[in-house]
């Protein structure tokens, strides 16, 4: 996670970047239905995640939010 963040922090000083973090919707990263093949793309997956981008910042990460939502996902892999 070391990683994660410094990569998130050095990016974010940056006003030309959006950040978003998909880990830590369950239902999308535990739905082993969705990775079946050998690159891992899946449309649905795909489409959910342009439209997201698109259309609401519920996953995207600023400078205040970062550590706690890479924590969430933290909390799932103990």
């Amino acid at each position: 996670m070391d990683f994660k963040y410094y990569i998130a922090k050095t990016l974010l000083e940056y006003n030309n970047v959006e950040l978003y973090d998909f880990q830590n919707n369950i239902e999308l990263i535990t739905n082993t239905n969705l990775y079946y093949d050998f690159i891992h793309y899946n449309e649905t997956v795909n489409s959910f995640i342009i439209n997201s981008i698109k259309n609401e910042k519920k996953y995207k990460v600023n400078y205040k939010t970062y550590k706690d939502k890479t924590n969430i996902f933290l909390h799932l892999t103990i």
